[in-house]
């Protein structure tokens, strides 16, 4: 027979686990539809208003490259053919021995014209003629940077620092992207236009992990996009918006004030320094709306876990604050289920099995919900093939929250723990947020 309330003091503690487990659910699920609607709203801005990418002053493109991809080509090509004025694009590598420098430079040769020129501050330098190359005119110069081994920051912020050495008076604002970013041709001219605003410090577009073998992709690439997109959709209010190292903008002259490169020395991230770097001015981080970089992976269960530690010691390490999000979030969130299933076992014919039977009923709907939102959100501002990218991604979205969030948690909680990790084949040891030791390369 039913009780009426419960009996003991760990039914009331369930309870009260249970009641914070849905007002989670309920947050996750507030924090997506309005990203959705900031993302609508923006769009119908943007329609109404075609003039709202005026501000087109000269950039410098830095690009820091390290091994090849098969599709290494394609995104050099999208970089190459950008709808925007007056650019430059720097390429930059560890090594003229990296196998990207050696592929970059076949690509961008085509002929004897790619020229050797003399160091400049220690950075051997090539460039390009633009005869042979299928590019806009408004792509002034390709340049390709061996920046040499890093010795105390990471070989990605080594080689970023190089490239800005490189930059002239001309260049008003400085790009940074990855090379494994898919950018469309307006994603330059976007990227800036904001910039003309005297609050905004920074602009970003985020990526969204999209399966690269689409539908036949594997688990453990599913569940990475799916952590992905539950990262992307808590971005959109400049008060907490953070920056995404692989796409950001920013005027020449809010580097001189931060005195860049000072926030990158010693370090092993460029994103959350420069965000931070950018609120000490008074200035906000800008997401840059119905624009997602489409991100294609692949990844097995191990790799997985190396990425999610690593992205996650980033912020230990840069924003703690930020950082302990994740791990209260998702232990929360396992609590709440494993409790509750628990619970239908341990109570049977009290109200504490009915709490537990509802609760799960009622977090089951807000995470379809959810993810029904966060599937508007990719179709909104995905393009097409990544949108279709991701088709065999939203049943595990909208039905096993529990499981990818329990791989969640393990990203998590590995990142709590010790302070070494590899990231492109070199291993870093963290001795302080600005003094990092590298260990060894492969």
């Amino acid at each position: 027979m039913l009780m009426s309330i419960p009996s003991t003091i760990i039914e009331y503690a369930l309870l009260l686990l249970w009641l914070v487990w849905v007002a989670q659910a309920l947050f996750g699920a507030r924090n997506v539809y309005m990203f959705l609607r900031r993302e609508r709203k923006k769009h119908i801005e943007e329609q109404s208003n075609p003039k709202a990418f005026n501000f087109t002053p000269d950039v410098c493109v830095i690009v820091p490259v390290k091994g090849v991809d098969d599709q290494l080509e394609g995104h050099m090509q999208g970089l190459l053919e950008q709808d925007y004025p007056s650019y430059r694009l720097i390429f930059t590598t560890e090594s003229c021995d990296d196998s990207a420098y050696l592929a970059i430079k076949e690509y961008l040769s085509g002929s004897p014209e790619f020229a050797d020129l003399p160091e400049k501050d220690g950075t051997v330098l090539n460039w390009t003629s633009l005869d042979q190359l299928n590019h806009t005119p408004g792509l002034k110069s390709v340049h390709l940077v061996d920046s040499g081994l890093a010795t105390n920051e990471a070989q990605k912020i080594h080689n970023s620092i190089a490239a800005m050495q490189l930059m002239n008076d001309d260049d008003e604002a400085v790009v940074y992207a990855d090379a494994d970013a898919v950018m469309g041709s307006d994603w330059l001219k976007r990227m800036v236009g904001p910039l003309v605003n005297p609050k905004v410090g920074c602009t970003t577009a985020w990526r969204w992990l999209v399966p690269e073998l689409g539908a036949k992709a594997n688990l453990p690439t599913k569940v990475a996009c799916i952590i992905n997109s539950s990262i992307v959709t808590l971005q959109g209010r400049d008060r907490r918006n953070c920056a995404w190292g692989g796409s950001m903008a920013v005027l020449r002259q809010t580097l001189k004030d931060i005195d860049m490169p000072k926030p990158w020395r010693g370090t092993f991230n460029d994103d959350v320094n420069l965000s931070n770097a950018i609120n000490e001015l008074g200035k906000r981080v800008y997401l840059v709306p119905n624009m997602l970089v489409r991100g294609p992976v692949t990844f097995t269960w191990a790799s997985l876990l190396e990425f999610g530690r690593r992205q996650y010691m980033h912020a230990r390490v840069y924003q703690p604050a930020s950082w302990r999000v994740g791990p209260i979030g998702t232990s929360l969130y396992l609590a709440g289920f494993l409790t509750a299933v628990a619970a239908l076992f341990l109570f049977p014919d009290s109200v504490t099995w009915s709490f537990a039977i509802t609760t799960l009923i009622t977090v089951y709907i807000i995470d379809f919900i959810r993810g029904r939102l966060r599937k508007q959100v990719a179709k909104t501002s995905l393009q097409r093939q990544a949108y279709e990218e991701l088709s065999g991604v939203w049943m595990l979205e909208y039905f096993a929250t529990p499981f990818w969030m329990f791989v969640h948690w393990l990203c998590c909680i590995a990142s709590m723990f010790g302070n070494h990790f590899t990231w492109g084949g070199i291993r870093y040891k963290i001795h302080a947020p600005h003094n990092i030791e590298i260990v060894s390369r492969s």
